[in-house]
């Protein structure tokens, strides 16, 4: 980890590590996905300017998000977007009205340039059999952006689609794109038939992850996930009780930090 002490490790942490001890991520994804800082460091501003100086060099488009990560559990972590070295400007503004004490900052990245296939979503599932499976898709943003999709000011292309459980396809319901894309929805349902494929490869390990989570008792999932290019990856999940999941399955699954 970068500047952060292990005796620090926060909780959100140790639910990104379950997936890798689950098999679902290859070992080491997390740490290289996501650069971990101590609050009061300065190197985490470095890294980022860094990283976008690089990006201009090389004529590249990234989304960097910066997220306050405290000791306890919180469904969704406060973040900060950058996307030019002047979106830095408001960083301390941000950082002096968190409502928390951060224990860890952390900065991953998403490609977002037009020439990018950079797509993210999140698929919900219930313990309830008369419940269908929602999967959710948007196109160079968060998935965290899902949760403002019925705004009007919503400016990125999204589908959703549902399906009985694991046996059956998926069924179109919704296909938005914004107006002025470059992108009709043709393509767009093209590219998430695509996205679908590549999760078919990943099934079972996204089926049993689930059925250890709702071992625990939950009776609703989200897992979130990301594609670029022609690599997925599932990296994160949510329940209603996360605390809980992490206590009953901790022992047996999370390795050492």
């Amino acid at each position: 980890m970068s500047e952060v002490f292990a005796s620090q490790v926060s909780l959100k942490w140790q639910k990104y590590k379950l997936l890798e001890d689950l098999g679902v991520l290859p070992q080491g994804y997390m740490a290289k996905t996501f650069h971990r800082f101590s609050p009061n460091s300065s190197d985490m501003l470095s890294h980022v300017e860094e990283a976008l100086r690089l990006d201009a060099i090389g004529n590249e488009r990234n989304l960097y998000v910066i997220k306050a990560v405290p000791q306890e559990l919180r469904r969704q972590l406060p973040n900060f977007r950058v996307e030019q070295t002047s979106d830095l400007a408001g960083f301390d503004s941000w950082v002096k009205a968190l409502p928390f004490a951060s224990c860890e900052l952390w900065v991953c990245s998403t490609p977002v340039g037009t020439q990018d296939f950079s797509v993210a979503g999140r698929l919900a599932l219930s313990s309830d059999p008369m419940r269908q499976q929602v999967l959710e898709q948007v196109w160079r943003c968060s998935p965290r952006l899902i949760d403002s999709i019925a705004t009007s000011s919503f400016a990125y292309s999204h589908v959703r689609a549902c399906r009985a459980d694991w046996r059956f396809a998926y069924q179109l319901s919704e296909v938005y794109v914004p107006e002025g894309s470059l992108q009709g929805k043709a393509s767009l349902i093209q590219e998430f038939e695509q996205s679908v494929q590549l999760m078919f490869g990943q099934k079972r390990k996204w089926e049993a992850l689930a059925n250890i989570l709702f071992a625990t008792g939950v009776t609703s999932i989200s897992l979130e996930y990301k594609i670029i290019g022609q690599e997925l990856h599932l990296f994160d999940w949510d329940t209603e009780d996360d605390q809980r999941v992490l206590a009953r399955l901790g022992k047996l699954y999370i390795s050492a930090i």
